[in-house]
This record gives structure tokens, sequence and C-alpha cells, in this order.
């Protein structure tokens, strides 16, 4: 979807809307701020870390792992984004919906519906990817005290089952009772 949005974004690519590159109303702490709100790009860091106590050999694997991660996000973020900023004049990329927005400001809707749809079906995958790793996390906490010991609890098949349990009821129940207006 990435690569989809990037390829089509960057053949709809107008010179003049990378003109000027940093804008002045925002400046130098725009660009900054524009990193900083980038993080959740790296979400695939994190979870590599958290799920090395999986890995076959970690001394080995772990820092391929973490190196080519970083590598591949930061080249895709990089890519989307410039990809967005030269199909729309930046003062005209959606907050909320950047690429399918995009696509329409260029007359391109058949590529903003695949983008919607794209970004729509590939939400619950990057729900569950980002608490993947909670059971794997609290055993960690709990095999070193910080939680109690029914987090650090493996079956016979060698799951966390216990920790899954309890991390899903916490989650279910925040994303039950609490406004989305307070998650952002």
């Amino acid at each position: 979807l990435v690569l989809f949005m990037s390829g089509m974004s960057l053949s709809l690519m107008k010179r003049e809307n990378m003109t000027p590159l940093f804008p002045s109303e925002f400046g130098a702490g725009g660009v900054i701020r524009g990193a900083t709100s980038s993080f959740f790009g790296y979400i695939g860091f994190d979870e590599i870390c958290c799920m090395s106590g999986e890995a076959i050999n970690p001394s080995k694997n772990m820092p391929r792992a973490i190196i080519l991660t970083l590598a591949i996000v930061s080249s895709l973020y990089v890519t989307a984004a410039f990809g967005l900023t030269s199909m729309v004049p930046y003062n005209e990329c959606s907050e909320t919906s950047g690429f399918p927005d995009g696509f329409r400001y260029r007359g391109v809707n058949w590529a903003a519906q695949v983008s919607a749809i794209g970004e729509l079906v590939s939400l619950p995958v990057v729900v569950l990817v980002t608490i993947m790793a909670q059971p794997r996390l609290q055993y960690a906490m709990a095999m070193d005290g910080i939680l109690p010991p029914v987090f650090a609890a493996v079956d016979s098949l060698g799951n966390l089952t216990e920790g899954t349990r309890i991390a899903g009821i916490v989650m279910i129940a925040t994303a039950t009772l609490v406004p989305f207006t307070y998650l952002n």
C-alpha cells in the first residue's frame, strides 16, 4: 500500500509544489515537529526489541533486524512524505486523510479509493502489531519482579496465555470506555 501510494503520488509530482522546500511559516521548528510526528512510523523497531525473546540466534539476528527495520521504514516514510508533498501543495495536504484527499485533489479518484480502502484494511493490522508484543513485555517485567507472577505464566505449549488474556481485557475495556478524542 505504501509503495502504491508513494509511486502513484510521485508519478503525479508537480515541481512547483516543492517550492519553497521549507515554508517560512514553519521554518526549522516545523521540520523538527514534522520529524517528531513521524515517530509512529518506527513502531516496528520497538516491536522487534520486545519480541527478541523469541529469536533463534538473537546476538546475530537482532542487530540485523533492527538495522533493516530502521532502513526500510525510514526509506518508505521519506518517499511517501516526499510523494505527498510533491503531488499536492503543502497547505492543501489533509491532516486526517493525506493520500486519498491528495489523489482526489489531483482528480485521480480510483487511486483515492484504493488508498482509502487500503488504509481501512491495514488499520487492524497496525493495531495487532502494536499490541502483539504486550504479553512478551509483561513477561519480561514479571520476571524482573515489576509485575505479578501471573504475567510470567507459560502454558504447556510455551504461550503466555494469562498475560495475553489480562492485556486483552484491559485493552478491550479501554477501547470500549475511553472516547477516541482522549486517545489522540
